[in-house]
């Protein structure tokens, strides 16, 4: 309906789409590694402020994007959407929130709190269930509600093993 894509063919077959299953599962596999030895990267780089990489990780981003969006062709959307004040403040918004992520993430790693970091990254979606429950009314099924408590009772277990408040990843 949509496209000739593997989904189409393989419905058409009877079979699952395996080049596309395959392109998830290494996509997914890449992207837990890279997550795994982040810590081991920003570690190395102990020696250099916290808000100096993160600034040096601006500049990168920016000339990435500068080279890319002309590339892909979407450089004019880019330009529009610094036109709308609506669009301009909620960039703003979350461009603030994340630079507060990653400095307080770099940070962590680099103050030796590598735990810490990483149970910040398990809070996160935790507090995000929290919200999207009391703000927007969200509802969880059954099955749902049982791994949400499952999540808790293993991050209020890594609390509790720490001994202590883990200020870093509240931070995170």
């Amino acid at each position: 309906m949509y496209g000739n894509n593997d989904y189409d063919n393989a419905s058409d077959k009877g079979t699952m789409p395996t080049s596309s299953s395959n392109r998830g599962l290494t996509t997914l596999l890449f992207a837990f590694a890279i997550w795994g030895f982040f810590p081991v990267y920003w570690k190395t780089l102990v020696s250099i402020d916290a808000l100096e990489i993160l600034l040096v990780r601006y500049i990168l981003t920016a000339a990435a994007c500068l080279l890319l969006l002309p590339l892909r062709g979407t450089f004019p959307d880019f330009k529009q959407s610094w036109r709308n004040p609506a669009t301009l403040k909620t960039f703003l918004i979350s461009g603030s929130l994340l630079s507060g992520n990653w400095f307080s993430f770099i940070w962590a790693i680099n103050s030796g709190n590598v735990l810490e970091s990483s149970l910040g990254y398990f809070l996160c979606p935790l507090v995000s269930i929290v919200f999207g429950w009391v703000l927007f009314r969200e509802r969880l099924a059954k099955a749902q509600w049982i791994a949400v408590l499952l999540a808790m009772i293993g991050v209020a277990g890594m609390i509790f093993l720490a001994g202590r408040i883990p200020i870093a990843a509240i931070v995170i």
